[in-house]
């Protein structure tokens, strides 16, 4: 997608997602501009999103992601994403999430 990306990844216990988050999106990024790959700097927005699955819910994340294209021709990314979090019940501030609308 031309305005977010899915990972689903295990982490072992030690690691932090915010650690995970870093490390990824540092080496992601030199890698693309050590490749050429953007126009211009390439650089991740500021923070991220991340949300647990259980094992038994693996193969349907999987499914999810491989079908995201089909799934975002439908809905934004921008009202899933405040879907769930409004569905889980995570309380957050508006102003904060994706401060350049992805809509």
């Amino acid at each position: 997608m031309e305005d977010h990306i899915h990972l689903l990844v295990g982490l072992h216990p030690t690691l932090s997602v915010s650690e995970f988050a870093q490390k990824f999106k540092a080496n992601t990024s030199r890698f693309i501009n050590e490749k050429g790959w953007g126009l211009g700097k390439f650089k991740w927005q500021d923070g991220f999103g991340a949300f647990s699955v259980a094992q038994s819910g693996l193969e349907k994340v999987r499914d999810y992601i491989v079908h995201q294209e089909e799934h975002h021709s439908n809905k934004s990314f921008l009202s899933e994403y405040e879907s769930l979090l409004t569905k889980y019940q995570i309380k957050y501030d508006k102003s904060y999430v994706f401060h350049d609308s992805l809509e």
